[in-house]
């Protein structure tokens, strides 16, 4: 197939360090998802590997300056390269840096392998095919009309190598709702009307693969956040209730007047909705799950909204191909003039969940292979598991006369247990 996958994340603007608003460092993901008393009983990652799949090469002294302004142990990844080099791919470093970046900061004592090539299905082949990681992630894909039956076979077979060798694959579900065909990632043909109708995100439809969905923080009048940055750069107080990530529609739209839009990103929400190619594995039976005969995803979710609480990272933009010299991040997580680079995207979920995921291999001493069948049993034997997300939604506006499309939205609503928006909820 000449398909080139997409990358799923959404870039924000520089912002200015002493702008009004919160961001995530890897001190308060650790806060917010519960992760602290992991390390601190010596649960870090130690010893494990997570391989991270991309199609340009990358600057490594922003990892490392990441590391460093995140309070982690500056730790270089192991780069892999299949094939011919692709060299500095501007569209593709955002993407490439912040997997690195995040998978490394959940598990800060893992090592991080980058799978490089001239395409990402090829590093993820590579990846699978040579057994490098016990958990690897996948932050591109296109919607599954856009794969051949005999390619998205192909594909299959792969995955269930992976889950046989004892690896768990994770991929992000998307950034466009419930309509992954549309949304460009040209920042010059932005989608911000559906036209394609209801669609979901591959590989994170395959059955053997994690699908990831993203959430956004709803403070309310809540006290979540220090008045200050710790040392390493945080400043989260605890958990943060969530709610569905949707930077398009109102968490209750029934028409198209309840959407805003987001012209500046375009389709921006959490992907979700049933694979029209893969019917309903065994394992997928929890409160909430359609009847539909049909995979369903996500499986799960993280905060993913690149407006409202994003993601900080570090990456110096090359000029025409020539790597920088220095990374973007010289004061903490600032430049040097006092700018930061915020992303957000079910890009972020995917490694950092694949973080987590090679925690659990390390508190096991195991590794987890598929693990989708214990996340769903999980939700009816330790529903605790999970945060529950019950307000929000992926819809987005649509055009008039397209396919799905109803009062100018398509789309659905997040319901208790498990949805089509952010699966079985956020991970605890």
């Amino acid at each position: 197939s000449n398909l080139h996958p997409k990358p799923r994340v959404k870039v924000k603007p520089h912002y200015y360090a002493g702008s009004s608003g919160n961001f995530i460092a890897p001190g308060d993901f650790a806060t917010i998802y519960d992760l602290q008393p992991l390390y601190n009983s010596g649960i870090n990652g130690n010893g494990q590997k997570i391989a991270v799949v991309g199609q340009t090469d990358i600057q490594t002294f922003d990892i490392e300056a990441f590391q460093s302004a995140g309070g982690l142990t500056v730790k270089a990844p192991t780069i892999l390269l299949d094939g011919v080099d692709p060299g500095l791919v501007k569209d593709d470093l955002s993407e490439a840096e912040l997997d690195v970046e995040w998978a490394g900061a959940v598990a800060p004592g893992a090592t991080i392998v980058y799978v490089n090539s001239q395409d990402a299905f090829t590093s993820l082949t590579y990846a699978i095919q040579n057994d490098v990681a016990n958990v690897v992630s996948i932050t591109y894909g296109d919607c599954e009309s856009q794969f051949g039956s005999s390619s998205m076979s192909t594909d299959e077979g792969y995955f269930q190598q992976a889950n046989s060798e004892g690896m768990t694959v994770i991929a992000a579900s998307g950034d466009s709702g419930a309509a992954d065909c549309d949304g460009s990632t040209n920042p010059n043909q932005l989608d911000t009307s559906a036209t394609q109708g209801l669609a979901v995100d591959y590989p994170a439809s395959s059955l053997y693969v994690t699908g990831m969905g993203g959430t956004a923080f709803n403070e309310g009048s809540g006290d979540y956040w220090a008045t200050s940055n710790s040392a390493n750069n945080s400043s989260a107080l605890s958990y943060i209730p969530e709610m569905a990530w949707n930077d398009d529609c109102s968490p209750g739209a029934t028409s198209a007047a309840d959407c805003g839009g987001t012209a500046t990103y375009g389709l921006s929400a959490s992907g979700g909705g049933a694979s029209t190619v893969n019917t309903k594995p065994s394992w997928q039976t929890a409160t909430g799950v359609p009847a539909d005969g049909a995979r369903d995803v996500p499986d799960v979710s993280l905060a993913a909204s690149p407006n409202h609480d994003g993601y900080v990272v570090c990456e110096t933009d090359p000029t025409h191909g020539v790597p920088a010299t220095t990374s973007s991040c010289v004061n903490g997580f600032a430049s040097s003039s006092q700018n930061l680079n915020i992303v957000g995207g079910t890009s972020v979920a995917a490694p950092a969940f694949a973080g987590m995921v090679a925690l659990i291999n390390q508190m096991t001493a195991g590794s987890q292979g598929n693990i989708n069948p214990r996340l769903y049993v999980l939700a009816s034997t330790a529903p605790e598991v999970f945060h529950d997300i019950t307000l929000g939604n992926n819809i987005v506006p649509c055009t008039a006369g397209s396919p799905n499309c109803s009062n100018g939205i398509l789309g659905y609503n997040t319901t208790a247990g498990y949805d089509q928006v952010t699966g079985l909820g956020s991970v605890d």
